[in-house]
């Protein structure tokens, strides 16, 4: 199966939900989708713990959401985890996993207008979480289907020392954002900048740096070009036709390998479009451009003081600290 044709067949599962009542869910599906495929370029059996991790922190998400303690607790787990996953060379799956069920924490809770059981109880916990995973377990499907033919990317396991700083890292800045964010922004866009914060933080300083400076010049101009194009097409349904669209050229630029800074382009003019209605694209744009250098200015400054003072404690105590730490 080629690659562009892979592409176009993992967006079946949200075109047949965009036809349905629950097409207010196309964007689980779609990040559901994005996490079977990054998963599955490392391999099937990490396509497959990526999108059941991922269905279950959705889920997670949902249930934790009330109470800041609750949520700050849950994201700061999240970065131990994936800090876990980094000494098995898995992380990039973990955050990918991990990046959707971050923004939701905070969102506006899920419902589907006249399905009253999908606004409440279980069924606003579940149908989330289950939408994301049909979009997953479809691509892993496709992957597997695919077989040699499907990419896949090296693993490059992080050693110990190096991953433990790096979940250290992500506890601090998740746990403390989801906490802010959870008091007094909930119901807002803030939980983009646990995403920013997820997929800028890298192990290593060197790494975290050249990916804070795509991630904010791909966001910048993404939101630019989602802007331009709420002005020359307002209609919804062709918002929502161009944000899929897009999704799958961030997914496709990802696979390929292309610059971060591309696939943040094409990746935030996707969640804007698909997020936003035609009265409120531009208010939604600006607010995820700002929170994702208000993330970058978080992890700027964590990057400066934070992995030199726990090396400094750390040759104290006797341990090596690979030179790694800095490359």
């Amino acid at each position: 199966m080629a690659p562009l044709l892979l592409l176009v067949v993992s967006g079946i599962p949200a075109l047949a939900i965009a036809l349905t009542p629950l097409a207010s869910g196309l964007s689980h599906v779609l990040a559901g989708t994005a996490v079977g495929i990054v998963g599955s370029l490392y391999g099937r059996p990490v396509g497959l713990s990526a999108v059941t991790g991922s269905t279950a922190l959705i889920a997670l998400a949902g249930l934790a959401a009330p109470w800041p303690l609750a949520a700050a607790a849950l994201m700061a787990v999240t970065g131990v985890v994936i800090g876990a996953c980094a000494r098995r060379g898995w992380h990039p799956a973990a955050v990918q996993a991990s990046a959707w069920p971050a923004t939701l924490l905070i969102a506006a809770r899920f419902g589907v207008p006249g399905f009253d059981w999908t606004s409440h109880g279980a069924g606003q916990i579940l149908t989330p979480a289950l939408l994301a995973a049909l979009g997953g377990l479809w691509a892993v499907a496709l992957a597997a289907l695919a077989g040699a033919r499907f990419p896949r990317f090296a693993i490059a396991a992080v050693d110990p020392l190096s991953a433990r700083l790096y979940g250290a890292a992500l506890a601090v800045l998740l746990g403390g954002v989801a906490f802010v964010a959870a008091t007094w922004l909930p119901g807002s866009l803030a939980g983009w900048a646990l995403l920013s914060i997820l997929v800028i933080v890298k192990p290593g300083l060197a790494d975290t740096r050249q990916r804070l400076l795509a991630r904010s010049f791909g966001t910048m101009l993404g939101g630019l070009l989602a802007a331009g194009i709420a002005l020359l097409a307002p209609a919804h349904g062709v918002q929502v036709a161009l944000g899929g669209t897009a999704m799958l050229v961030a997914l496709g630029l990802y696979a390929t390998g292309a610059s971060y800074a591309g696939y943040a382009f094409a990746l935030t003019t996707a969640i804007v479009l698909l997020s936003s209605t035609e009265q409120n694209v531009l208010a939604v744009d600006l607010q995820r451009v700002g929170l994702t250098l208000a993330a970058a200015v978080l992890v700027a400054a964590l990057a400066a003081v934070y992995e030199p003072v726990l090396r400094a404690v750390l040759r104290k105590r006797g341990a090596d600290v690979p030179g790694s730490l800095d490359e």
